[in-house]
């Protein structure tokens, strides 16, 4: 019989409402900018399920690997990006929101909580530079302002067919 696990309402975020979607058994579940793996891979991992969590962060994987000891973590986010472009269908999109500059740090209060986010992204360049080395075709990027900064938007797509 499949464990069930019930999350109090302190940690009942976005996790909380995947946990909810998924098959009662230990589901597969990749968690993409992971992070140090707080809130959600821990989470995930101690709702029972197998979190594999991939960050651009070589420390912040690290930090995951310790915080959330039953998870997998790689650093390994832009060959992802390149696996990520061969799931998509020939003409196929894919949206990201990614850091727009390169910043490593920590952000108080994060979405209202008690502790600090640590925080480690490339900049847009850098991104847009993975997704075309993944055969992608960038269709379109914005600036998404975020209180003193911001994030950019990707609109990419796999070369039709």
């Amino acid at each position: 019989m499949a464990r069930r696990f019930a999350p109090t309402p302190a940690v009942c975020t976005d996790a909380c409402r995947l946990h909810r979607r998924l098959p009662d058994a230990a589901a597969a579940v990749l968690d993409l900018g992971c992070g140090c793996g707080v809130p959600a891979a821990r989470f995930l991992a101690a709702a029972g399920h197998r979190v594999t969590g991939v960050d651009i962060s070589a420390v912040q994987v690290g930090r995951a690997r310790r915080l959330v000891p039953t998870g997998t973590f790689l650093p390994e986010q832009p060959r992802l990006i390149g696996r990520i472009a061969t799931w998509l269908r020939p003409g196929g999109w894919l949206l990201a929101t990614v850091g727009d500059s390169a910043w490593t740090g920590t952000g108080e209060n994060w979405l209202g909580g008690p502790a600090p986010m640590w925080w480690s992204q490339a900049d847009a360049s850098t991104y847009r530079s993975w997704l075309r080395e993944a055969g992608l075709l960038v269709a379109a990027e914005e600036f998404v302002p975020e209180g003193t900064s911001g994030h950019a938007l990707f609109w990419a797509r796999r070369p039709p067919a």
